[in-house]
């Protein structure tokens, strides 16, 4: 019994010792991580005022500058991007086909008839989605076509 107590008192000691240990590294490391934020702001402070104290030409000339380039960046990525776009407009599958005058759209060539699946040149050229031509209204004018997307609208008069 005796033996018993005396390493269960050792055990709680043990753990004792190690719960102060563990409590002093998480102090210390609040200590240093506080003075690591404080020299960081007094660093940034610093360059900030050293920025503040060059004179006004030369940091509005550094602005203008960079915003010359990321003007220049921003064409050429749309640029680029239209130069993609155009690359691949059209898929091979799909021809231009005019319904009614002034009006194209695409059709598949692989269909029998060149008015069943109409597809939205303005959605495949602008979006690259391939947006279906539905017929919408059918009046003694003519039918009314229309994209589901971008809601252009074309009627094609009955003969």
């Amino acid at each position: 019994m005796h033996l018993k107590a005396t390493l269960s008192k050792l055990l709680k000691m043990f753990a004792a010792y190690i719960l102060q240990a563990i409590v002093g590294y998480i102090v210390v490391g609040l200590i240093l991580a506080g003075g690591g934020v404080y020299l960081l702001t007094k660093i940034g402070l610093n360059w900030v005022t050293q920025i503040a104290n060059i004179p006004t030409p030369l940091w509005a000339t550094i602005l203008l500058i960079l915003l010359c380039c990321l003007y220049t960046y921003l064409k050429v990525v749309k640029i680029l991007s239209k130069l993609n776009h155009q690359a691949c407009k059209l898929p091979p599958q799909y021809s231009e086909f005019q319904p009614t005058p002034g009006v194209f759209v695409y059709v598949s060539k692989t269909s029998i008839e060149p008015n069943i699946d109409w597809y939205c040149k303005h959605c495949v050229d602008t979006e690259m989605t391939q947006s279906t031509i539905q017929m919408v209204h059918h009046s003694a004018a003519g039918k009314r076509y229309q994209c589901h997307k971008c809601k252009f609208s074309f009627l094609i008069p009955d003969p």
